[in-house]
């Protein structure tokens, strides 16, 4: 199913299933679960109506993703592609075996949950403004942390070094 649509596209009322793929390249509007045997492919951006959930084999969301203050699931068993950040969702969750590919602000106002292997795909910001405590602590496989801690460390050992030359440099003006 192939939706091009210039206008926003809204898909409202109970589960949509029984489909391969489907692929929306203007803005969309969901207010149902997504069930998919395939991929779903996202180009523009997609609002959420209500709680929903994604279910596939792989997932592109380009546009990124509006919450609107609902639940978001993305129950996907392959790759699920989080270009531009997600905003305004209540809850997320994220999981299914795949992997989880983040880009841009990741901003909920309770937990986020990463069930699968998360690759950072570019400058990637977490935010959860309800729930104090990391959105990774505890939540994320150990394959995880092995991936994203030396990035963590090396990042800071970067940092700590333009500081170093910063403070020399600022000794000898």
């Amino acid at each position: 199913l192939t939706l091009n649509f210039s206008a926003a596209t809204a898909i409202s009322g109970g589960a949509v299933s029984n489909i391969d793929d489907i692929a929306s390249s203007g803005p969309t509007i969901l207010s149902g679960n997504i069930t998919t045997t395939g991929t779903q492919t996202y180009g523009g951006a997609v609002t959420l109506g209500a709680d929903t959930t994604f279910t596939g084999t792989t997932a592109t969301f380009g546009a990124g993703i509006a919450g609107s203050g609902f639940n978001l699931v993305l129950d996907f068993s392959g790759t699920t592609a989080l270009n531009s950040g997600v905003t305004g969702v209540n809850h997320l969750s994220v999981g299914n075996g795949g992997t989880t590919n983040l880009s841009g602000t990741i901003s909920t106002a309770g937990s986020q949950t990463y069930a699968d292997a998360v690759t950072l795909s570019g400058d990637t910001t977490l935010i959860s403004t309800g729930n104090r405590n990391p959105p990774w602590r505890n939540k994320c496989p150990e394959a995880t942390h092995h991936q994203v801690l030396p990035r963590l460390l090396d990042l800071n050992q970067q940092r700590h070094l333009e500081e170093v030359r910063g403070h020399k440099a600022a000794k000898k003006a």
